[in-house]
């Protein structure tokens, strides 16, 4: 692999330099044609092999619509309804329901789990406050009765109602099963214990991710609160997805109002989209987003992969001909993550490169010759 790119670089290299041989040889000047607008340095030449070898693309550039962008940071939000846990409702060993594993889609109220608690040291604390409520509402039954023939003082009826009442708030019913639920509709995401395994009462068992919408909360400057409403939608950029895309895409949209922070205790404020789960978006995650608002005629803009940065100054590459191309400064704008306003440098009509960048770089710097160097041999 590295021989071949090795070969592959060289053959970019011979074709800068080839090209530069046969003008001094048969004078010819290779100077770019006057096209309305600056050129840096003298022509660059890739071959078309080569050029088609490392994909290199180009493409006419147009004037067009292009809404005003801000860039802002955003993060997916997390809301108690969309994620959910499988709790024991008592202490014992854990018996999962066959069948149930991540990815397993589940109802709200279907059992994931039973914890057994007999045979545990100390036996079934539910059994026995099971048995507690039993007594206690049989004498409270019977002190009853003995109030009503006033054979018994109020006294007496009211602490045993006492003990009843409070024998009762000891017992659990559900807990009686046993049987640990899911308290969503959802999937299951993680079984956070083993079969088998003790637990503990509350105990978290398993997690059940919901089907629902997940919220993206980006944050703005108050200085931009007058321009919030007109941004209907964002271009969100996630590290770990191949390409930004626009919340629309994805099924999106827009949520309420954004309101401004009670007495400017914030120096941003909020702006919310949901978009439906099942997009490849990971609740919790960061994001860079450029929201999108009102849209301008007539703006220039190239693709953000048509740019090249160079100490601090941006150029794109005009494409002359089948082999030739050439620099060109360029002033840039707004950018929507995808592609980015120009100034200045660039009209509509040119063929500017905007895959392959690197491909006509490399033919540049391999043409550049030191000082004082020639090709006579």
């Amino acid at each position: 692999m590295k021989k071949i790119l090795i070969c592959a670089f060289a053959a970019v290299a011979l074709c800068a330099c080839g090209k530069s041989h046969e003008g001094e040889a048969a004078g010819e000047n290779h100077e770019a044609p006057e096209h309305g607008h600056q050129h840096e340095g003298s022509e660059i030449i890739v071959e078309p092999e080569v050029a088609a070898r490392f994909g290199l693309k180009t493409d006419t550039v147009t004037a067009g619509e292009f809404a005003t962008t801000l860039r802002a940071s955003g993060t997916v939000a997390a809301s108690g309804e969309a994620d959910g846990v499988v709790s024991a409702p008592t202490a014992g060993i854990v018996r999962f329901v066959a069948g149930m594993n991540p990815g397993k889609n589940v109802s709200h109220g279907t059992t994931v789990a039973t914890i057994d608690a007999r045979g545990m040291s100390g036996g079934d604390s539910n059994a026995a406050a099971r048995a507690a409520l039993e007594a206690a509402e049989t004498e409270y039954e019977r002190i009853e009765a003995l109030y009503k023939q006033q054979l018994a003082t109020v006294g007496e009826r009211n602490a045993a109602l006492a003990a009843y009442r409070a024998a009762k708030a000891a017992y659990s019913p559900s807990a009686s099963t046993g049987a640990a639920v899911s308290p969503i509709a959802g999937t299951l995401t993680s079984l956070t214990v083993r079969e088998g395994q003790y637990v503990n009462a509350g105990d978290i068992i398993a997690t059940v991710a919901a089907q629902g919408n997940l919220t993206l909360r980006i944050d703005i400057p108050q200085r931009s609160y007058a321009d919030a409403a007109t941004f209907t939608d964002a271009v969100v950029d996630f590290s770990y997805l191949p390409n930004p895309v626009t919340v629309s895409s994805l099924g999106g949209k827009r949520l309420g109002a954004t309101p401004m922070p009670a007495g400017g205790s914030s120096a941003y404020i909020p702006v919310y989209f949901s978009v439906p789960r099942g997009s490849g978006i990971i609740p919790g995650s960061a994001f860079t987003a450029y929201l999108l608002g009102a849209p301008r005629q007539g703006v220039v803009t190239v693709p953000v992969s048509a740019l090249s940065e160079q100490q601090g100054r941006y150029f794109v590459y005009e494409r002359l001909d089948e082999e030739g191309f050439v620099k060109v400064p360029v002033t840039t704008g707004a950018s929507d993550g995808r592609r980015i306003e120009i100034l200045s440098g660039v009209h509509p009509g040119m063929n500017i490169v905007t895959e392959g960048v690197t491909t006509v770089r490399l033919a540049e710097n391999s043409g550049n010759i030191p000082e004082g160097h020639t090709h006579n041999h």
